[in-house]
């Protein structure tokens, strides 16, 4: 069985697949979850894409939306009634500002679908990964896809 596993936020997930069947398992600190999939129902190519996290880029409009107001009390009536205001408004955006704007790379997805051209299951693709596992990852996909046209050939034998 040919398996890949990533890590994703504080959830772990593991791809697999058998003859018959694809596997996604995801463990996080509440729950493991085992989903198999029947390779005939699945199409043997893949898309991939990227996209920023939404979460991350809320955290950042509402930082700079700090910073952008801790201006505009400074330069307000406001200063003089609460002086620490604007600068502590300005450490509050700043600070976390630069950690966040780090992590907000574009992720990269690799996206299945099944038959009817559905999108079933986005597995990300870690940007820190070694060649190694890039080699692996490649070499599961088109063992995936072989696996995938030769279920639907045993399946169009059956009929």
């Amino acid at each position: 069985m040919n398996s890949i596993s990533i890590k994703s936020g504080k959830d772990h997930h593991e791809y697999s697949f058998d003859d018959k069947f694809f596997y996604k398992k995801m463990n996080n600190k509440y729950s493991s979850i085992k989903q198999p999939y029947p390779l005939n129902y699945l199409l043997s190519n893949f898309g991939s894409g990227t996209h920023h996290s939404s979460k991350e880029i809320k955290t950042i409009r509402i930082l700079g939306a700090f910073i952008v107001s801790s201006v505009v009390v400074y330069f307000s009536g406001l200063r003089d009634l609460i002086p620490l205001l604007a600068p502590a408004m300005f450490l509050i955006g700043v600070i976390p500002f630069y950690s966040v704007a780090k992590r907000c790379m574009p992720e990269s997805f690799i996206y299945i679908y099944d038959y009817s051209g559905q999108h079933l299951y986005s597995i990300p693709i870690d940007k820190n990964q070694t060649s190694e596992e890039r080699d692996k990852g490649k070499v599961f996909f088109e063992q995936l896809s072989k696996n995938i046209i030769a279920a639907d050939e045993a399946d169009d034998e059956k009929e």
